[in-house]
């Protein structure tokens, strides 16, 4: 009877969490999967935020989501979960100081103290990437993008 009664509410506890599983697919959200290179060295942290807009864009503050993580090497896996379908861009910072912000040099002209990425490596010759260089279309199956930390010496 023991034997039963065990084999009964585990598949109760498997039709439940299938169910569960299920319910969360139907919710209309999805993860963004982050895939960063590039990292030198583990000092500080990775700050990884999500953007829904160019007029939020590269402003930590204001970021949809943020992530901050350790750094264990070279490269790291970030998600992003719950997101509505739409348009969204990445950046990721090294941040060394810990100090949630990007330290910039201002003279003798501007340029990141720290390593610095964004979603679809925008190839930028001089300032930050725009909004649209980075941008990715997510759909509800979700989407893995891929950024790779850059160093201005």
């Amino acid at each position: 009877m023991k034997r039963w009664i065990s084999a009964l509410m585990a598949a109760l506890v498997a039709v439940g969490g299938l169910l569960v599983t299920q319910g969360q697919a139907q919710d209309g959200l999805a993860t963004v999967t982050v895939q960063i290179s590039g990292f030198k060295g583990t000092e500080g942290v990775a700050l990884v935020t999500l953007y829904s807009g160019a007029d939020t864009w590269l402003n930590i503050p204001k970021a949809l989501q943020s992530v901050k993580t350790k750094i264990t090497g070279p490269n790291i896996t970030v998600e992003f979960k719950g997101v509505k379908p739409g348009t969204y861009a990445v950046q990721v910072v090294h941040d060394a100081n810990k100090n949630n912000e990007l330290d910039m040099r201002w003279l003798p002209w501007p340029k990141p103290k720290e390593g610095t990425g964004a979603s679809n490596d925008p190839d930028t010759k001089a300032g930050p990437p725009k909004f649209d260089q980075a941008k990715f279309n997510l759909g509800a199956e979700g989407t893995t993008v891929k950024a790779s930390v850059k160093y201005v010496e």
